[in-house]
Parts: structure tokens; C-alpha cells; sequence
């Protein structure tokens, strides 16, 4: 037996009745709408606000990376004139 496609329901193979199966519709799982304030801020006062808090993100996560600095030619110098001493 072959078998083929229905779109609607399914065909009781031993009656060849067709039968509808009925599902409910789903609903899309959405979150609810943000709370609606009386103050509403502007487009810019919300971009600029954004801008802030990635910025301040951003310095944070370099601010290990700052410490860091390469010496300078004098320190080199010094600290191979200490490390000669030494030996």
C-alpha cells in the first residue's frame, strides 16, 4: 500500500473514512510588554544612555590590559646593570 499525503486529517485504513484531527491553535510563547512609564524618554536620552553603559563595559574590560606598559630604554639599561651585578 501506498502511502500518500492528507493534508487534514487521516484516512481510517480499515473504513478509508477520513478522519479530522483537531489541534488547538498554539500561541506564541511571548514575553508580556514592558511596564508602560509615565516618563517617557527620548529616543536620544535611550542611545545615549546605551552609548554610557557599553563605553563604561568596555574600559572595564580593559582596564587589566592597561596596567601594562613596555619599558622604556632607561629601565631596560637599569635593570641589566642590576641583573650584572648580581652575577
Amino acid at each position: 500500500m501506498s502511502s500518500r499525503f492528507v493534508s487534514v486529517g487521516v484516512i481510517n485504513p480499515s473504513t478509508g473514512e477520513h478522519q479530522h484531527q483537531h489541534h488547538p491553535p498554539q500561541t506564541l510563547s511571548r514575553q508580556p510588554p514592558p511596564p508602560k512609564t509615565t516618563e517617557q524618554k527620548s529616543l536620544y536620552e535611550v542611545l545615549q544612555a546605551n552609548k554610557a553603559a557599553k563605553q563604561a563595559a568596555f574600559e572595564e574590560a580593559n582596564k587589566i590590559k592597561n596596567q601594562f606598559r613596555a619599558l622604556d630604554d632607561d629601565e631596560i639599561e637599569f635593570l641589566e646593570g642590576v641583573a650584572e651585578r648580581k652575577r
